[in-house]
């Protein structure tokens, strides 16, 4: 009896996971993503910043090496893997002070 009611319990928590990241990714291909987000797109490599007023996200040029990238973007938050994929960051909106765009090449 202890291993049936087990394995309907992992049975559950493995669909309340599957609901969950399918929920994220409706969202995300939806467009349900905040105002602020949307020159950002996920698999985008940025260089992220702390300062005193928040985070500050600055877009590289295409082929520039930065120290995230971006794997998940929602109307609420942005979440970003560091360069090693030692670490993975959620910072909400409203951490967000500014993102920048930087232009090292001249081409955009």
């Amino acid at each position: 009896m202890t291993s049936h009611y087990s394995a309907r319990l992992f049975q559950s928590i493995i669909l309340l996971i599957c609901l969950g990241l399918t929920g994220n990714l409706s969202a995300q291909a939806a467009g349900n993503v905040a105002e602020i987000f949307k020159p950002l797109r996920i698999g985008q490599s940025v260089s992220l910043t702390e300062s005193a007023r928040g985070f500050e996200i600055s877009l590289l040029d295409a082929g520039e090496i930065g120290s995230h990238t971006i794997t998940e973007l929602s109307s609420n938050h942005i979440a970003l893997q560091d360069i090693t994929k030692i670490s993975k960051v959620w910072i909400p909106v409203s951490s967000i002070s500014k993102i920048t765009s930087i232009n090292i090449t001249g081409k955009r």
